[in-house]
């Protein structure tokens, strides 16, 4: 019921700013997360998939928001039990990331961004029982983050609490 009415606003959104507006994309990256959660993870991935390939046809290369898609697309691989390919996934995105922060485009939030998925590339390591690349990860992903944010940020106390639960595991 959740994904109808959502949908229904998403298809005003369009109608209000057209098909390729990335306001409208954002919010069927939303919907694909309301049909991941219902399980629906083939739904979810063709969304997201389409969600994509507007952002690759209308924004610069490396912009935050096709970065977000293509972790997103991370997250359902991982759904799908394919580390590998969300691993990969992963990668391209923080490629993404770099490439924008290090054209001096909105650098910190490109760099918070980056952040979060150097942290969720630990958390698909430390599945793959990889807890010393893990860690390395979760530093890297801190660093970033004490740049960037207020040492009480959110972000970075979740880092800081991964930290400490992967030294306190090896």
């Amino acid at each position: 019921q959740a994904y109808g009415s959502f949908a229904e606003a998403v298809q005003v959104r369009t109608k209000a700013l057209g098909g390729n507006h990335p306001d409208v994309q954002r919010s069927k990256m939303k919907m694909a997360f309301i049909r991941l959660g219902c399980g629906d993870v083939s739904s979810a991935e063709n969304l997201l998939l389409a969600v994509r390939d507007k952002f690759q046809m209308t924004l610069p290369y490396g912009h935050p928001q096709m970065a977000k898609a293509v972790n997103n697309l991370a997250i359902v691989a991982y759904h799908n039990a394919d580390l590998s390919t969300s691993y990969g996934l992963l990668k391209q995105s923080r490629k993404l990331l770099e490439h924008w922060i290090t054209s001096d485009k909105e650098a910190c939030v490109a760099s918070v961004t980056l952040s979060l998925v150097i942290n969720n590339m630990a958390y698909v390591r430390f599945k793959q029982s990889l807890g010393i690349q893990s860690l390395h990860l979760l530093k890297e992903a801190l660093q970033i983050q004490t740049r960037c944010l207020p040492e009480a940020s959110p972000h970075t106390s979740v880092s800081k609490e991964n930290i400490s639960f992967l030294v306190g595991v090896s």
